[in-house]
């Protein structure tokens, strides 16, 4: 992987962490422990959500691979976001499975009125051409789909019938 120190100086790959001292870390070692150090902020010190990661300082303003010129660091885009723009695609959050949101719409019909039949001749002899609403129904219901893709069971885990607007 590959960061950007400042933006006067070209691409420069991270190297292994090696053999260290624990008084003077290579910079590979101060990215981990800000990670780890992270990381126990959160339940059960560990990240709930892949955008989670971020909350490591070490990753964007206090990355040991940025920096300094004359006590002031190089804060351009380009510089901070370089190392969570390469790990985040290689990254994945706790797997979850799919869910899905469906909504369904229903109504009640009557005919309109005795005049709502063809009353010509042919196939369509006596059929309703003319609706009158009696009831409407919206619902909603987010259901998960457990044990994709062998054995799918779907689990509604909640229903809801929707307000009249």
């Amino acid at each position: 992987m590959s960061v950007l120190p400042n933006l006067s100086v070209s691409n420069v790959f991270i190297q292994p962490a090696g053999v260290y001292s624990p008084v003077t870390p290579p910079p590979l070692v101060t990215l981990v422990n800000g990670i780890n150090n992270a990381r126990t902020n959160f339940p059960n010190h560990a990240f709930g959500r892949l955008g989670d990661v971020l909350a490591t300082p070490e990753l964007t303003m206090a990355s040991p691979y940025i920096l300094s010129t004359n006590t002031v660091q190089i804060a351009n885009d380009a510089v901070v976001e370089r190392i969570p723009q390469q790990i985040l695609g290689l990254l994945h959050g706790p797997e979850q499975p799919p869910r899905f949101v469906v909504y369904s719409y229903g109504q009640a019909l009557k005919p309109a009125g005795p005049r709502s039949f063809f009353t010509g001749s042919g196939g369509y002899f006596g059929l309703c051409t003319n609706y009158q609403i009696t009831a409407e129904v919206a619902t909603r219901a987010v259901v998960r789909v457990d044990g994709a893709p062998t054995k799918p069971r779907t689990v509604i885990e909640s229903f809801n019938v929707l307000p009249p607007d």
